[in-house]
């Protein structure tokens, strides 16, 4: 009787066909997308909108790292033409928000709430 010889998989790779398959996926996402985000980065107003919400993540996140002597209302930064302001209100389950102003016209604005244990430290 003969012997039977094992199957063996040759997984040194991937098929051309694989490599195809993938590359068109990848393309019928990525090309609608790419058109849209130019057009989207080409609008002026929304490069200073997309601006204005870093710098509004950047003063949520020192607000909750930093939570004593907060005012209720005060000037973060201040600029030429922009401007980032913080209001709290309410007492140990305070509403922070933080607006992000250009010439004095809001450009994006973000609310959170921020639970403080002692409400005699801050406001």
């Amino acid at each position: 009787m003969g012997c039977i010889k094992p199957y063996r998989l040759n997984n040194k790779g991937f098929t051309i066909t694989e490599i195809l398959v993938a590359l068109l996926i990848f393309s019928v996402i990525a090309v609608p997308l790419t058109g849209a985000l130019s057009h989207w980065l080409s609008d002026p107003g929304e490069k200073e909108r997309l601006k204005a919400i870093f710098f509004a993540k950047g003063f949520v996140e020192e607000t909750l790292h930093f939570r004593t002597a907060l005012k209720a209302k005060e000037d973060l930064f201040k600029e030429k033409e922009y401007r980032v302001e913080r209001l709290i209100s309410g007492d140990s389950l305070k509403q922070v928000e933080i607006r992000v102003l250009k010439r004095d016209k809001e450009l994006f604005s973000i609310k959170t709430l921020l639970y403080q244990k002692d409400s005699h430290a801050g406001l």
